[in-house]
């Protein structure tokens, strides 16, 4: 019994029943949504008239039941919504005023809701009525029938008048086995108000009762999996239960606080813990014996945590990196299945860094400094006790041999490297700016951030990135990655944050979806091995099965049954990981004496705790605007006109056409029909739309002695359908002296001595144009050339002008050319009729086809004149691009070579 003095109840620890009177706080500030005094009376009196008596419950009480999901079924599922014919028997009564009856009971629903909720809150107990899908499907129509706000999630409300003076006392106890029993479903709230009518001697007393709950036959119809809750729960309290019992054994006696699964603010590190002497390198194995104090406990739900000898030192690198080198090392961290060697690793090269009598500093490329530190201490790249995922391994080259970081790498494979590391990273930034748009996009993840679409983005991400190279990075390790970043405090702080881990095909979360119930028996095989029937196995036979389309709902549920107030994706699919039944027993979380701790909260606010009991945990506050060492630096190159690259250009162009020169191979059939002329169409246009493109016959080129010095025997060449070509079907540079006269020239134009002296531009294709549309603007389709087209420079042969349009990701530093842009427009000023109108239309089509097929969706359209004596160069794998040639002259063709870089198949 509670006191009548007591304001309030809340029943903290068995969470059995909470209670709000009149004079609570909890009441007041939500008894505003309650209706008048006379609208409860009309409503009472409307109860009476036109309610029905139940028998098995009181022949002296009046009822209205009003709700979801009753007995009757349409088209396979509970109706949406029952309980109507009250309203139109008041109808029909001209005491009553239906609307307004209605509009009573939808307040004192909405009352009861609100009220509800803050109890729960205060109780620190499930949420209720959480699935925002079975929300829409049926409680929606109730809140729309009562007019009531739409976050109200009950669905079913019953109003009782019953007599307290004269007294009935006929009221059967009974249980109300229609009211559901998931999780976030089992509470019944009640209102309770009495009535009292002293005109009389004896004066009328009457209670009166709004009863909110939820159904049953609704969960079973939205939740086909609520059978395998149990098992999966029982999974995951077990787990728990032995986080608990570590941290315990960490902290007991070391503070009054111990951290828990729902709280870990009291975890902290200090001096006064007990530390292992634990080995991490072994001479023999590795290079050398090293050894250091760390803490280990069972994993905890945060991976943020768990993550922080990771985050600690990137942390501390800030200083000396930019975010587009923190994302290199971040993506390093998601090929390691421990944290140990990164951590000795980087720590030494820091305190390098930090020593001011030390001249080290990072390169470019801070994945490369990792690779070499790590090779140089422990002879190999990864390894290291209690592994938390398994190692990368299992291709033909490992991680370093991909992007070039092997310490017996060439110049060609390192330069290589880095140019993919490069396209890695910029998909990568891509990625997590989609992430940053979440912030203030999504309210509710679950509706804002349905799995589908989150796992559509993730696909196309590492779609994209092995385009580039395979390198076994997959949405698992995508995940590590951002949980990563964003335990640094580098991306924009939010809810969205906390739901980016999902269980992925392989996991560990998967397999306990896929298999709920592996370890279970059923009640048939039991009584088979009881009887001792023969040919029965000794085993579990649980075969449930959770299909990917119910899997986020379900973790909602099991969510709210381990007593979560907030469905967090990423914590609930780390529990599912490591409540696993078959999950590896020596997985732990590792934590080096002296490192800062990192973790976030369910509003997806990261914070940072410095080493020390008496430190506390301080807001990371995610920086404005990023700052990049590469990435943003755009890499086009442009100059518009040059003397002697004009001269050289024109001599290169009467060579490849004179009569006198070695004869030109040219792609192609030489036909009567074709003669090696080629059209070109643009493969991405899915529209109706065509333009005249250009007519013109192709050649390839290469540097003899470049292809000899890395024995190729065929290179790769521009041409969306050709592969690798054989020299014998190319031409060698060399056999034009004009030709290698303008290839030397160029090079020291526009190219560093780095670039100089590899593969880079060693390679070409040669447009002859045909003038077979002399009369006409044509267009060049936008494309994207191969992978290997790193960059391409643009040389014009001819005097007839051509524009280059190049769609630019907008997070680079790029910069239109102002000469170029007023000497389009100016021409397309003077154009009219058809010409206007096919330019306009190719632009347009060419930024929706950018977005497309690029991985950036925020492009920059720049626009370059391409006359004799200029050049433009650009990556041409990354950028879309195309060309728009005006009319021209008769004999003036626009010729063009394109250099590109010399790459092929060798000999070796």
């Amino acid at each position: 019994h509670i006191r009548n003095e007591a304001d309030y109840f809340i029943d903290s620890s068995a969470k059995s029943f909470h209670i709000a009177r009149e004079q609570s706080k909890c009441f007041q500030e939500h008894a505003r949504h309650l209706p008048t005094l006379h609208e409860i009376q009309m409503l009472c009196q409307a109860i009476e008239s036109h309610g029905y008596v139940d028998s098995k419950r009181s022949n002296g009480q009046h009822r209205l039941n009003i709700g979801c999901g009753g007995q009757n079924w349409i088209n396979g599922a509970p109706c949406s919504l029952h309980g109507m014919k009250f309203e139109k028997d008041i109808e029909k009564d001209e005491k009553f005023d239906a609307p307004t009856l209605l509009k009573s009971i939808g307040k004192l629903v909405e009352f009861t809701w609100h009220v509800t909720c803050s109890l729960q809150s205060e109780a620190a107990d499930h949420p209720i009525a959480p699935d925002t899908y079975r929300k829409g499907l049926y409680a929606a129509r109730l809140n729309e029938y009562l007019q009531m706000d739409h976050d109200i999630g009950f669905e079913d409300v019953t109003l009782v008048v019953s007599s307290l003076n004269p007294p009935i006392h006929d009221v059967s106890d009974h249980k109300d086995i229609m009211n559901d029993n998931l999780a976030g479903y089992t509470r019944t709230a009640a209102f309770n108000m009495v009535l009292i009518d002293d005109q009389d001697h004896s004066p009328a007393i009457i209670h009166f009762q709004v009863l909110c709950n939820f159904r049953k036959v609704i969960g079973q119809h939205v939740t086909p999996f609520r059978k395998f809750l149990s098992p999966v729960a029982v999974h995951a309290r077990h787990y728990l239960e032995k986080w608990h019992r570590s941290v315990q054994a960490v902290f007991e006696g070391k503070t009054s606080t111990i951290p828990s699964a729902y709280n870990r603010s009291a975890f902290f590190l200090d001096d006064i813990l007990d530390y292992s002497l634990i080995s991490i390198s072994d001479k023999g194995r590795h290079k050398q014996s090293i050894s250091s104090e760390y803490i280990l406990t069972e994993i905890n739900p945060s991976r943020t945590l768990s993550m922080s000898m990771f985050i600690n030192i990137i942390v501390k690198l800030q200083r000396f990196i930019e975010f587009d080198q923190t994302i290199e090392l971040a993506f390093a961290c998601t090929f390691l299945s421990n944290p140990f060697w990164f951590d000795w690793s980087m720590s030494s090269l820091l305190q390098r860094l930090n020593d001011p009598n030390d001249s080290y500093a990072l390169g470019l490329h801070p994945f490369y400094d990792w690779a070499d530190i790590t090779i140089s201490i422990f002879g190999t790249w990864q390894g290291g006790p209690y592994n938390r995922w398994s190692p990368c391994g299992g291709s033909k080259e490992s991680i370093l041999e991909t992007f070039g970081a092997q310490p017996d790498a060439t110049r060609e494979a390192r330069e290589c490297g880095e140019r993919k590391l490069s396209q890695v990273v910029s998909i990568l930034y891509d990625h997590i700016a989609w992430i940053n748009s979440l912030s203030s996009a999504v309210t509710n993840p679950l509706i804002d951030m349905p799995l589908d679409s989150i796992k559509a983005k993730c696909d196309k991400t590492i779609m994209q990135i092995s385009k580039v190279t395979s390198c076994q990075f997959s949405h698992f390790r995508l995940g590590i990655l951002t949980t990563i970043l964003s335990g640094c405090g580098l991306l924009k702080e939010g809810k969205h944050l906390r739901n980016l881990m999902y269980p992925v095909q392989g996991s560990a979360s998967y397999k306990h979806l896929h298999s709920p119930d592996a370890d279970y028996m059923s009640p048939q095989r039991a009584r088979a091995l009881g009887n001792n029937e023969t040919n029965v196995p000794i085993s579990n036979d649980g075969k449930g099965f959770i299909p990917d389309e119910h899997q986020d709902l379900f973790m909602q549920y099991l969510s709210g049954e381990l007593g979560f107030k907030v469905y967090m994706r990423d914590e609930i699919e780390c529990i599912l990981c490591e409540s696993h039944p078959m999950r590896s027993l020596n997985c732990r979380d590792w934590f080096r004496k002296g490192i800062t701790l990192f973790d976030c909260n369910e509003n997806g606010e990261f914070f940072s705790r410095e080493y020390g009991k008496d430190t506390t945990w301080v807001k990371l506050i995610p920086p404005a605007q990023y700052q990049f060492a590469y990435l943003g630096k755009t890499p086009i190159r442009y100059i518009s006109v040059d003397p002697r690259l004009s001269w050289y250009a024109e001599d290169f162009r009467h060579e490849l056409r004179s009569d006198k020169s070695k004869p030109v191979q040219f792609k192609g059939r030489k036909s009567q029909t074709s003669s090696n002329e080629r059209s070109f169409t643009n493969n991405y246009n899915t529209t109706n739309e065509t333009f005249p493109h250009p007519g013109m016959r192709m050649a390839d080129f290469y540097m003899g002695s470049r292809a000899k010095f890395h024995t190729l025997k065929s290179i790769f060449v521009l041409g969306d359908g050709e592969s690798a070509v054989g020299l014998g079907s190319c031409n060698k540079m060399e056999d034009y002296t004009c030709g290698k006269r303008l290839y030397s020239y160029l090079q020291t134009l526009v190219l560093s001595n780095d670039e100089s002296s590899c593969l880079s531009m060693a390679a070409g294709c040669y447009h002859m144009d045909s003038e077979s549309n002399n009369d006409q603007v044509t267009f060049f389709p936008g494309h994207l050339d191969k992978p290997f087209v790193h960059t391409a420079w643009f040389v014009p042969l001819g005097y007839s002008p051509f524009f280059t349009i190049i769609a630019v990701p907008s997070i680079f530093d790029t910069t239109q050319d102002e000469e170029s842009l007023k000497a389009f427009e100016e021409w397309r000023g003077r154009l009219s009729g058809q010409d206007a109108k096919n330019v306009d239309d190719f632009l347009r089509l060419f930024d929706v086809q950018a977005r497309q097929h690029c991985r950036h969706q925020c492009l920059v359209r720049l626009i370059f004149l391409n006359t004799l004596g200029s050049v433009l160069s650009f990556p041409a794998n990354q950028y879309y691009h195309a060309t728009i040639t005006p009319k021209k002259p008769k004999s003036y063709p626009r010729d063009m070579f394109v250099f590109h870089p010399l790459d092929g198949t060798s000999t070796k």
